[in-house]
C-alpha cells in the first residue's frame, strides 16, 4: 500500500480554512470585505460572545441570482477575476474565492441574498435565494422573501475542529479585534455607512458621510480630530490622503494607525518606515502618531496575493514609494503653522492665539547695531512684516514707551517659526520664560540646546569635518555588519568617516568625524553597524537618530544656572533652527499658556 495518499475534500476545505479564517475577526473581515466590492454602502454587523457563537453581516450590496449564491460557497469560485492576467491588476478586496468556502468549512452557514430588480411591486421581485451550510455541505436551499443585497449567518464557528476553537480567547479579546477591523474599515470608507452590535448592544454606528474629518471625529473622537492635520500628496502616479497627528499628540502604541492601499488595509514596513522617518526628530521615544493614509497606486504595481489574509502587499518600486510617503508626511508636518506645534496650555475653546492683525499694533521698532536700542520707526513699515520672524521682539506698552529690558535679536527667517517673544528670565534653573503677544511661552532650556546642537551635528557632518587618526584602527565585523557598511559607505563617508576595506570583513577607519569639538571614535561607528544589523538597511534618520543622542549628552541640563544674555543667544540660534518646536528625541521645546488663560485663572474673564 502506498504511503503517500491523496487527501479528501474534507481535510483539504480544512486545512485552507485554517489559513484564511483563524478568530472570527476574520470571518468579519472577510465578509465585510466582500460587503464593499458588492458596492454596499449599507453594513451591519451583529455578534454574539464575541462572534464565537453568532456572526451575522447584512448589506445593501447587488446581491446574488441563485445560481451564484450556490457557487460562492465553492471553494476558487469568484465573480472578481477570470484569468491569470487577472491576478496582477486586483481591483477588488477579495478576489481569490476562499473567504465563504473557509467560513463555511468550518461552521454552520446561512446565506440569504437577492438582487436589486429595480422593481418591487410584485412578489416574485421581492423573493431572494436562502441556503444553509453544515461543515462546507448545503443542507438547504429555499426561495425566501428579503431586501435586495446580502445576509450572512455563521453559527457555531469551529464547532467541528475543536483545536482551533480551543485557543480561540476571551470574549473581550476576540470582540476587540473585530471592533479594530469594523473601526480601520470605517476610516477607509466614510460613504458607506456601518454599525456594530454586540449582544444587542449597539458599540459603535459611522454614518454616512462625504466628510472624512467628521468620520474621523466620530470615530476617535473629537479632541484627537482637533489634532490631526490633512494629508494630500501627489507624486509618480500615487495619491496619498488622510490625516496623519502632530507631533504633541502621539500614543503608546500603533493601534491608531491605519494604513490603506487601493482601500485595502495593510501592513507593510515601507508604509510604516516612510511614516517615522517623515516625523524624522519631532516624535518622542517609543511614541506613536495617529497616522489615516489611504495611497491610492496602479494596481499593476503592487502584489496581495502574497498571505492568506491579504493583509501584506509587495511593492514593484519600494524606493519610490517610501520617498512619497515620506514627502506627503514632511511636507505636512513642515506646511503646519509653529503655533499648531506649540503645545497649549489653555481651554480647549480658546481661539487660535496667534491670530494676530499685526497693524492693529503699534509696534515701532529699529536694531541699533552697536548699541542694540530701539528706535522710533514709521508704523507703516511694518506692515509686510509677521511678527513671527522676530524672536525676543521689542515690547512697547499702549503709549509707545519702550518696556524691553533685555538684549533684542535681529530678525532670523525660517521656515518653521517661532512666534516673537522676550526672555523674561529663567525658572528652577531648567526652564526659560519668555513674554509673547499669546502670552506665556517656556521652554526648556535642556530641550532647546538639544535642538540646537543636533542641528549642528548634521550641518558639520554635511560638510564632512574629519580628523585623520595617528594610528588607523582596524574594525572588525561579522559577516552581516561587513555586508550592511559596505553597502552603505556613502552615508557614513558624508558623516565623515574615512572607511577602506581591509581583508575578510573588516575596514581600516583612517578618520572620524568631529562634531562640536567632539571626537567620534570607531565605538561609535561599531554601535551604529550594531544596532543597525537587525534592520533592512541604513537611513539617513537611522544615522540622525544616532547623532541626536551625542547632542543630548553635549546640551545644557536642568539645574544649570543661565545669564539673561545666554538664554537670549540660545533663543537666537533656536530662531534658526528647522524645526525649532521638539528636541531631537520628539519631546517639546517651548509650550504656551494663553493670555487669555492667565485672565481666567485670576478671574479676569469668565
Amino acid at each position: 500500500m502506498p504511503k503517500i495518499q491523496l487527501l479528501s475534500d474534507e481535510i483539504i476545505n480544512k486545512i485552507a480554512a485554517g489559513e484564511v479564517i483563524e478568530k472570527p475577526a476574520n470571518v468579519v473581515k472577510e465578509l465585510v470585505e466582500n460587503a464593499l466590492d458588492a458596492n454596499a454602502d449599507n453594513i451591519l454587523v451583529e455578534l454574539r460572545e464575541g462572534g464565537k457563537s453568532y456572526i451575522k453581516v447584512s448589506d445593501n450590496g447587488f446581491g446574488m441570482e441563485k445560481e451564484d449564491a450556490l457557487l460562492a460557497i465553492q471553494r476558487h469560485a469568484t465573480s472578481k477575476i477570470s484569468d491569470a492576467e487577472d491576478l496582477f491588476s486586483i481591483n477588488t478586496l477579495g478576489f481569490r474565492g476562499e473567504a465563504l468556502a473557509s467560513i463555511a468549512a468550518v461552521s454552520n452557514l446561512a446565506l440569504t441574498t437577492r438582487t436589486n430588480s429595480g422593481n418591487q411591486s410584485t412578489i416574485q421581485n421581492i423573493q431572494g435565494t436562502q441556503l444553509k451550510t453544515e461543515a462546507g455541505k448545503v443542507i438547504a436551499v429555499k426561495e425566501a422573501a428579503c431586501n435586495p443585497g446580502t445576509i450572512i449567518e455563521v453559527y457555531d464557528l469551529f464547532y467541528n475542529t475543536p483545536a482551533r476553537k480551543k485557543y480561540l480567547k476571551s470574549i473581550e479579546h476576540e470582540l476587540a479585534a473585530i471592533v479594530d477591523i469594523i473601526t480601520r474599515y470605517s476610516l477607509a470608507n466614510p460613504q458607506v455607512s456601518f454599525k456594530l452590535i454586540h449582544n444587542d448592544n449597539v458599540l459603535l454606528s459611522s454614518p454616512k458621510t462625504n466628510d472624512t474629518l467628521s468620520n474621523v471625529a466620530n470615530i476617535y473622537g473629537r479632541e484627537a480630530a482637533k489634532q490631526l492635520l490633512a494629508v494630500n500628496y501627489v507624486r509618480n502616479e500615487v495619491e496619498i490622503l488622510g490625516y496623519i497627528s502632530k507631533p504633541s499628540f502621539t500614543k503608546a502604541d500603533k493601534s491608531m494607525q491605519s494604513i490603506f492601499v487601493n482601500k485595502r488595509f495593510v501592513k507593510n514596513r515601507v508604509i510604516t518606515d516612510a511614516l517615522y522617518s517623515g516625523y524624522t526628530t519631532m516624535l518622542m521615544e517609543h511614541r506613536h502618531p495617529i497616522a489615516i493614509l489611504d495611497i491610492t497606486i496602479d494596481p499593476k504595481k503592487i502584489d496581495v496575493n502574497v498571505h492568506p489574509t491579504k493583509s501584506e502587499i509587495r511593492v514593484s518600486k519600494e524606493t519610490e514609494l517610501y520617498e512619497t510617503v515620506f514627502k506627503a508626511v514632511k511636507g505636512t508636518l513642515l506646511a503646519a503653522m509653529g503655533a499648531e506645534l506649540i503645545p497649549q496650555i489653555s481651554d480647549k475653546d480658546v481661539k487660535n492665539p496667534y491670530d494676530i492683525k499685526l497693524e492693529d499694533t503699534r509696534r515701532k521698532y529699529a536694531i541699533e547695531s552697536d548699541k542694540q536700542t530701539l528706535l522710533e520707526k514709521p508704523a507703516a513699515d511694518l506692515s509686510q512684516v509677521s511678527a513671527d520672524e522676530f524672536v525676543n521682539a521689542d515690547k512697547i506698552n499702549e503709549n509707545g514707551v519702550d518696556i524691553n529690558t533685555s538684549i533684542i535679536i535681529e530678525p532670523i527667517k525660517v521656515e518653521m517659526k517661532l512666534p516673537a517673544m522676550s526672555v523674561i528670565g529663567q525658572m528652577h534653573r531648567t526652564y526659560i520664560l519668555a513674554e509673547a503677544d499669546s502670552g506665556l511661552l517656556i521652554l526648556d532650556q535642556h530641550a532647546v540646546e538639544e535642538r540646537v546642537n543636533f542641528e549642528e551635528f548634521l550641518k558639520k557632518s554635511n560638510k564632512q569635518i574629519s580628523q585623520p587618526l595617528l594610528k588607523p584602527d582596524v574594525l572588525d565585523l561579522t559577516l552581516k555588519e561587513y555586508l550592511l557598511l559596505k553597502e552603505n559607505i556613502i552615508l557614513f563617508q558624508k558623516l565623515g568617516f574615512n572607511l577602506e576595506e581591509f581583508g575578510s570583513n573588516t575596514f581600516v577607519v583612517r578618520s572620524v568625524p568631529i562634531l562640536l569639538g567632539k571626537i567620534y571614535t570607531k565605538e561609535f561607528l561599531k554601535d551604529v553597524i550594531n544596532e543597525a544589523a537587525n534592520a533592512t538597511k541604513l537611513t539617513n534618520d537611522f544615522i540622525e537618530h544616532k547623532i541626536a543622542t551625542k547632542a543630548c549628552r553635549a546640551s545644557i541640563k536642568a539645574g544649570d544656572s543661565l545669564t539673561l544674555p545666554q538664554m537670549n543667544e540660545l533663543l537666537k540660534k533656536l530662531a534658526g533652527c528647522e524645526n525649532p518646536f521638539n528636541c531631537p528625541h520628539g519631546r517639546p521645546t517651548i509650550i504656551n499658556m494663553t493670555l487669555y488663560e492667565l485672565e481666567k485663572k485670576f478671574k479676569r474673564v469668565v
